[in-house]
């Protein structure tokens, strides 16, 4: 028996989960970000998800974490 839950009973963000590829590693989301935004002519970044604990992919723009000025 299935532990998941219906999906009338899921947040908008675990249902976007649900829907969305899987990688089990930041590295590996990022190589398959690469090779689709390549094929799709889109910019790919890759997030932590909080509900599958897994990593996604999205277009939409992302925090800078770190960043080096160059003059």
């Amino acid at each position: 028996m299935s532990k998941r839950k219906p999906l009338h009973l899921l947040s908008a963000s675990e249902r976007n989960c649900r829907a969305k590829g899987r990688y089990v590693s930041e590295r590996v989301a990022k190589i398959y970000a690469e090779r689709i935004g390549a094929q799709r002519e889109v910019r790919l970044s890759v997030y932590h998800c909080p509900h599958c604990k897994k990593w996604h992919l999205t277009s939409l723009p992302q925090p800078i974490d770190d960043f080096e000025v160059v003059a």
